[in-house]
């Protein structure tokens, strides 16, 4: 299953199970895809997927240390805290055979 359609599927099992942290970090990563999808005119394949979360896992990072640079380790701790694009489904079968990993 394609990553994108296994992160619809993990938003629907995150609101079953009224876990809000995870479903706000799904929501924005199926967010992310949808603008690139928009942008490329058509469906992202999971190589496009992949890369999305790549790119969002790097602005997280890069976040973080601004934050640090910058003096605020409250901001820094705060965005390490929640789990953005951590939250996102394996890959096809791939390690963890579709389920959500943390």
């Amino acid at each position: 299953m394609p990553i994108v359609h296994e992160v619809t599927t993990a938003i629907a099992d995150a609101m079953r199970k009224k876990d809000p942290v995870r479903l706000s970090a799904l929501r924005m990563l199926k967010a992310a895809f949808m603008n690139r999808s928009v942008e490329k005119g058509r469906d992202l394949d999971d190589a496009e997927a992949r890369q999305v979360v790549s790119s969002l896992v790097k602005q997280r990072k890069d976040s973080i240390e601004q934050f640090t640079t910058g003096g605020r380790q409250d901001l820094a701790d705060k965005e390490a805290a929640d789990p953005g694009p951590r939250v996102v489904p394996a890959a096809g079968g791939r390690s963890g055979g579709g389920r959500a990993r943390r």
